[in-house]
């Protein structure tokens, strides 16, 4: 069998899958397979497709390998702290070292990890599909991996230790000033003693209204993760990226994902909706009056 997409050629999955990848307003893609490893498979291969770029500096910054591929003095955004290349491949290594990658894989359910290696098949089969010329214009200057599955296990670990990071960054800063002002005139300090820079920190915001106020009386939901729109090529930002998952009969769901995250951590199903969120308390009643502008002049992004 093979991938049936919508508006573009028939590509090649392996023998056993068969998935429908059609796109919708706005590039939404809707993918519908008959098992977790077919539908992880259509996952990755129209991420590869949005995302080729992204997904090559997430998988090299990720296996603390961005001083081999850019050079060590090269500057790196780990979290919200900018620092080097080579102190980025550094923390990647003690927080995300193989091991711990392979214990918390070992912990995913059969499904989860047929889904997860459907979606690692379909990113490295986009790459192989792409033509020399495709291939050095899709992201020139940048290697492409082979993609595994420690990439995408490691890519849902980051969220925690970018919590480490925005706990320890004040200290990081401020005892990396006091280092650099200890070193003698007459040495040169190195570049990898810079002071590290905390460059913001985690913020998102969520909210649910009930029947009572919601016309029709049904339920809203309002999932708002804070992502910037742009960023520098030195920056691993989370940013979201937007699917809708079809198994018939078993799973109907629709969402974002922070980036090579291949599942909604945000989104709905005809039950339920969620959404994830950071923040010190959940409040669950708010009474709070709001004045609506209406004379705004909205300009397209």
């Amino acid at each position: 069998m093979g991938i049936a997409i919508t508006g573009c050629s028939t590509l090649q999955a392996p023998p056993s899958a068969h998935v429908e990848i059609g796109w919708t307003r706005y590039d939404v893609p809707h993918i519908r397979a008959n098992d977790y490893h077919s539908l992880g498979f259509g996952y990755g291969h129209v991420f590869a497709r949005d995302r080729l770029c992204e997904a090559v500096g997430r998988a090299i910054a990720f296996r603390g390998e961005r001083s081999r591929w850019y050079g060590a003095d090269g500057r790196a955004t780990v979290g919200f702290l900018k620092t080097t290349n080579l102190n980025s491949d550094l923390i990647y290594r003690l927080r995300l070292p193989e091991a711990w990658v392979q214990a918390e894989w070992g912990k995913l359910d059969t499904k989860t990890r047929d889904y997860v290696r459907g979606a690692v098949a379909g990113m490295n089969d986009y790459v192989a599909n792409l033509s020399d010329t495709e291939r050095s214009t899709a992201c020139p200057g940048e290697p492409i991996p082979t993609f595994t599955v420690s990439d995408v296990v490691r890519a849902a670990m980051l969220i925690g230790v970018m919590r480490e990071l925005v706990d320890i960054g004040p200290s990081v800063v401020s005892s990396s000033l006091a280092l650099q002002e200890s070193v003698p005139e007459y040495l040169e300090p190195s570049v990898h003693a810079w002071p590290v820079e905390v460059e913001g920190g985690f913020g998102s915001n969520g909210w649910v209204y009930g029947s009572d106020v919601v016309a029709g009386g049904g339920a809203l939901m309002l999932g708002n993760p804070h992502s910037a729109w742009h960023r520098r090529p030195d920056q691993q930002r989370i940013y979201m990226h937007q699917v809708h998952l079809t198994i018939p009969g078993e799973l109907d769901v629709a969402g974002a994902s922070f980036s090579g995250i291949p599942m909604p951590l945000t989104g709905f199903n005809r039950d339920v909706a969620w959404t994830i969120f950071h923040a010190g308390t959940v409040t669950t009643h708010v009474l709070q009056a709001m004045d609506v502008n209406l004379s705004v002049k909205w300009t397209p992004l």
